[in-house]
């Protein structure tokens, strides 16, 4: 089981309570970053698929970052937070959202 596995079983587990906003953080390959939001994304469980899912990552995976985003439809942050950045891309998230139910 990869992390990307345990942290959606996780989340999964919780009793009908189901977060507004999903905040992870990568200092690896992406790929269990994007599995985790792809699953996320595609579980039947989840009652609003437009889950904002925001992903601190290393500045020099941009290339891997901006290509994620547009496979899972998430949000990046660098690691270096910058505090501005961060409230910045959290009402974008929050406002984006589209609540399925």
């Amino acid at each position: 089981m990869t992390n990307a596995e345990a942290a959606l079983n996780a989340l999964m587990d919780v009793d009908a309570t189901f977060p507004d906003l999903i905040i992870t953080e990568t200092n690896e390959i992406l790929g269990a970053e994007i599995d985790f939001c792809q699953s996320v994304r595609a579980n039947p469980k989840m009652r609003n698929t437009n889950l904002p899912i925001l992903i601190f990552a290393d500045p020099k995976k941009a290339d891997a970052l901006h290509k994620s985003e547009q496979i899972c439809g998430v949000s990046f942050v660098s690691q270096r937070i910058n505090r501005e950045a961060l409230r910045k891309r959290l009402v974008e998230c929050l406002e984006e959202r589209t609540p399925d139910n």
